[in-house]
């Protein structure tokens, strides 16, 4: 039977770290009911954000949840460019428009 050697210690890494890009980011308005009481921990069936250059759809998203204070909807991704404008719209499940505003990513 042949003898097995001690197991070596891996080398150190002596390579460069890969620095990490940060993901754009769009933070929407605060969503509000038309008495303007803020819509907290709302649950947004259905968002589409558009690139307003090409009118391409980037993100199709379901069931966002606005913040629990503030109602805001924050939308992080890699599809989104920081410093391009964004047309977010959001609706429910019947298609009845809940909102649409322009954003840029930042």
């Amino acid at each position: 039977m042949a003898r097995l050697g001690r197991a070596q210690p891996a080398p150190p890494f002596l390579g460069r770290r890969i620095p990490e890009t940060p993901v754009a980011a769009i933070t929407t308005g605060p969503f509000k009911n038309n008495t303007g009481t803020l819509l907290t921990s709302l649950t947004v069936p259905n968002v589409l954000v558009i690139r307003l250059s090409t009118k391409a759809i980037v993100l199709t998203l379901t069931n966002q949840v606005t913040h629990a204070s503030t109602a805001v909807l924050s939308i992080a991704n890699a599809a989104l460019v920081a410093g391009v404008d964004y047309l977010v719209a959001s609706f429910d499940e019947d298609g009845n428009p809940a909102g649409i505003e322009l954003y840029t990513a930042a």
